[in-house]
């Protein structure tokens, strides 16, 4: 209930930045589905989204651009490319374990 209201209140004030670390932590299915659509709200209203997780296929849903850091270097930097996805997801894997 605690990671829901902190959701509910980063959206309340419509903000132009959201930075996010881990926020699908502790959320259950339901909860998930109401983050995407906020998220998904946030961005046509053009907000600027930074958002930081190990769940890859939550990101690939919403990331414009993808940043994969591996012992705090750059692994991999560049567009979402839906056609690329599969290549996305087997560098996370070679990194991630």
């Amino acid at each position: 209930m605690r990671q829901r209201l902190t959701i509910g209140r980063l959206f309340l004030h419509q903000p132009e930045l959201l930075l996010l670390d881990e926020p699908y932590a502790g959320l259950d299915e339901r909860a998930v589905a109401l983050l995407d659509a906020l998220l998904a709200q946030a961005h046509q209203r053009g907000t600027t989204i930074v958002l930081c997780t190990h769940q890859l296929e939550l990101a690939l849903q919403h990331a414009g651009r993808l940043l994969i850091l591996h012992r705090g270097k750059v692994a991999h930097w560049g567009p979402n490319d839906r056609a690329r996805q599969a290549e996305t997801r087997d560098l996370y894997r070679q990194f991630a374990g």
